[in-house]
């Protein structure tokens, strides 16, 4: 998962939470994969940035 990914969150079951990572990052640096992911919901009912566990999220499409 990166920068620009369109992600949908893996618990929705009608399909609708999908939104862009804008941030992820690690427990410390260099330590692996990212754990949490700051993402744009397109639509979510508190409106603006969550962070979710990576391992919540699905990418739909990546980014270049």
């Amino acid at each position: 998962m990166k920068v620009g990914d369109l992600v949908s969150y893996r618990h929705d079951e009608t399909d609708t939470m999908r939104g862009i990572v804008l941030h992820v990052r690690k427990k410390y640096i260099n330590s692996g994969p990212p754990e949490r992911a700051m993402v744009h919901w397109i639509v979510y009912p508190a409106d603006g940035e969550i962070e979710d566990w990576v391992d919540d999220l699905e990418v739909i499409s990546e980014s270049r």
